[in-house]
Formats: structure tokens, sequence, C-alpha cells
């Protein structure tokens, strides 16, 4: 989902609440209706914002007017309030015809009733399931329910550098295993200067939501075993030690960070040169001025533990999904197709320093280039979906607060003990445990 940050931090904190206010909202007369058309009609096209060059979507709109003659509404609504804008169109029955949802809503959304499922009928009309890449087709719907929702925009997460520093430091390339990257990162560090190393929204609950993941599913952890939290492992604890210890005693990263929790401020610190590489799901920097920095991978184990796994990403991005009181399903399908087709998904996702999340689309010639081939090769083939239990948004949430209050320990004692992470990340579990996850 795009605004990590901010979006994600939503999602979470109301999936529960939405299950049980969208359960058995939609009927099968509603349903019907979306089936039906009205030639070249105008459609609503609900979209987040802000944007990150605005616009972008609603220039696709009008190229798509100019080649079809159907036209778009584009309404354009904050994420702030785009949640429940989306949970009153459902519960009410009027809504858009068209909408951009973040695919970590789809599991929750796909047990409303408050979308049309896609039939095989409708993928033939957009050009096929095929098309799309299977990482982005794991995050349309929940298990074992229809598809409500197909791929739009995609994103990751990803390592910037500066090349520069890079230069400077005598270090010829970013680092791939974790053991090189803190051992960059210490020889980049000059923290009496206020240069790091490196730089990570670690002051952002809705970023370590994903982050700990990813990290704790490299090393075999799983969050989830038989249904069930299970964040205690010796794996969990010392993967969750050896990131906070980032900050002390490893020096690489900012201490002023932890207490960013827009998590834009490590960004900031990057782009004035007091970072050299940055953990972030947005490439802006790299995108426009790829001669002083650039795009690796996000670091793996140097040997993947047994039951660990080669993931560098949660599959992040948006979907489009169709409301299910439309009446322009056609017109619908038209507008899906267009915005999915190789030249849009090249356009938008460039503009929007996003990927695109069709085959064809990461074949464009500018999605070939070097960096730009890497962002999307992290996206096809080292990225997962995230546990989609009913508990999991508050376990999510509970581990990244947890992470937050350890960091804030580690910045004032300068010393975090496994004992202690243990003891944090016990007390999520048990949290989750009580409350019936």
């Amino acid at each position: 989902m795009r605004y990590v940050f901010h979006a994600r931090a939503i999602a979470l904190a109301t999936a529960t609440v939405l299950s049980g206010m969208l359960a058995g909202v939609g009927t099968e007369a509603g349903m019907a209706q979306a089936a039906t058309t009205s030639g070249k009609a105008r459609i609503t096209w609900w979209i987040p914002s802000p944007s990150p060059i605005p616009g972008t979507l609603h220039a696709a709109a009008r190229r798509f007017t100019q080649k079809t003659g159907i036209k778009v509404n584009v309404q354009s609504i904050p994420w702030s309030t785009y949640l429940t804008k989306i949970t009153t169109a459902i519960t009410s029955g009027v809504g858009p015809d068209l909408m951009e949802i973040g695919n970590t809503w789809a599991p929750t959304f796909a047990v409303s009733g408050g979308f049309v499922p896609w039939t095989p009928k409708m993928f033939h009309a957009i050009g096929g399931k095929n098309r799309f890449l299977a990482t982005s087709m794991k995050v349309t719907t929940a298990p074992g329910k229809p598809i409500i929702s197909v791929p739009f925009l995609g994103q990751t997460w990803l390592l910037e550098y500066n090349k520069i520093m890079f230069r400077k430091a005598g270090i010829a390339s970013p680092p791939t295993t974790w053991a090189a990257f803190v051992a960059d990162a210490k020889k980049l560090s000059h923290p009496s200067k206020g240069i790091y190393g490196a730089a990570a929204p670690i002051g952002a609950n809705s970023a370590l939501q994903t982050w700990d993941w990813i990290l704790f599913r490299q090393e075999g952890g799983h969050y989830y075993r038989h249904g069930k939290p299970s964040i205690t492992s010796a794996a969990d604890v010392n993967t969750l030690t050896n990131f906070v210890r980032w900050v002390y005693p490893d020096r690489i990263v900012n201490p002023a960070l932890v207490a960013d929790s827009t998590g834009t401020l490590c960004t900031t610190e990057f782009e004035r040169g007091r970072a050299a590489m940055l953990l972030t799901q947005n490439p802006q920097q790299a995108v426009t001025d790829p001669s002083k920095y650039g795009i690796g991978y996000v670091p793996l184990p140097v040997k993947i533990p047994v039951g660990g796994a080669k993931i560098m990403s949660h599959i992040a991005g948006e979907n489009l999904a169709i409301f299910k009181n439309s009446k322009h399903l056609s017109e619908d399908l038209a507008f899906i197709k267009f915005l999915t087709s190789p030249a849009q998904q090249e356009q938008i996702n460039k503009n929007m320093y996003e990927l695109p999340v069709t085959h064809a689309g990461l074949n464009t010639p500018y999605f070939r280039k070097p960096a730009e081939s890497r962002f999307g090769h992290i996206l096809a083939k080292y990225a997962a979906p995230m546990p989609t239990e009913p508990s999991s948004a508050t376990l999510f949430n509970d581990v990244g607060a947890a992470t937050i209050s350890l960091l804030r320990d580690d910045v004032s004692a300068h010393h975090i003990t496994p004992a202690q992470v243990r003891s944090a990340l016990n007390s999520a579990e048990q949290t989750v445990l009580a409350s019936g996850g």
C-alpha cells in the first residue's frame, strides 16, 4: 500500500471493526446490478490522496476518455478518511463505480460483500489473469474467498544508497547480506559529525509492522503457527535484538530517528547526505538523480536458516475494485484494462515512483533500466504476502509498538538484552492470545 506510514496504520487499526461492520453486507440483487451497463456512461473512480505527483491519475483518466469516449469522474479522498468513506459506501450501498484500495485491505473487504467478485469472463475482458505478477495477485482477496480486486500499483521495500559516499569510503557496491550491511554502515558512520551509515523509519509503527515481519521471515520466524501468534522463538528474539542494536552499540543509525513517528525524517537525512543508505519503499532519489543515488536489494542473511526465506519485502501496493452497485461493469472493465496496459503502467508508475504490476509493464523501456529493474525484481521474485489471520492486524501493531519501545530504551540505556526483547515479544503475543487471537 502506498503511504505505508499512514494508510496501513488506518487499515490495521480498524480491520477487526470492519470485519464485524461489513459481514453480510451485499445481496445477490446488489451484485446483479453490477452486471448492467449503460453504454458510454460517466463512471466514478475514487482514489486516495495526496499523491506523490498530484494529477497523475487524473491525467490517466483523461487519456482514457480521449481514447474511448467514456468519461471518468475522478474523486480524490484523503487517506485519513478514505477507509471510513469506503465503509460507509459499503453499508449504505451508495458509492462509486470503481475504487483504488490498499492491497492490505483486500482480505477484509473480501468478506464484506461490498465488491464485485471477479469471474473468468471479467479477467478475459481485461486481457487475462496471467498478465499480472503472481506475487501481486496473492493480495487481491482473503484465503478461500473469490477475488475482489486486481493489482494496479506495486511497491516494495528496497535499499537506496549514496554512490558518492560509497566511493569516498571505498565501497564498490551495495551490500547484499546483513553482515556486509553492518560492516559497510560502520565504515560509513561518523556519529560525532552527525553522519550515519544507514537510515530507516525506526520511529514509525506502521513501517515497523512490515519491516519486523520481513526480518523475522528471513530468519525463520512466521508470526503464526497453527493459527496462533508465535513470535518468541530464539530466532525471533535474536533477529529483533540485532535490529535494535543498530542504534546502540552499533551506532549505524541516528538515534534521533526513533522520535519520528511519521517515518519521513530518515528520507530527509538521506537527502542531506547524513545517511549513506536508506531502507525505504520510495526510490524517488534514485529515480530522479541516478548519478548520485542507486537502488540495491534488501540484504539477506549470509545463510538462510532452516525455516527462513529469501524475502525482501511484503507485497505492497494498490488494487482496483469494482463497487457492488456499479451499473457500468463493461466501462469499469475497459478502464481497468486501460490502466493496466503496458503504456499506462509505465507512465503512471514512473510518475508515482512505484512499480508496474504486470509482466508487460515491467518489460517496458523505463523499467528495464538497471535501477528500476532491480526495484521490479524485488516485487516479482522476493516479495511475499503478510499473514491474514483475524488477529494479524493487532499482532502487527503490537510488535511494531514493542519495537519502538525497545529502541527508545536502547537510546536511553545504550544497551538492550535478548531477555528484554523476549519479554517485549512475549507481552505482545500474550495480549493477542488473551483477546482470542
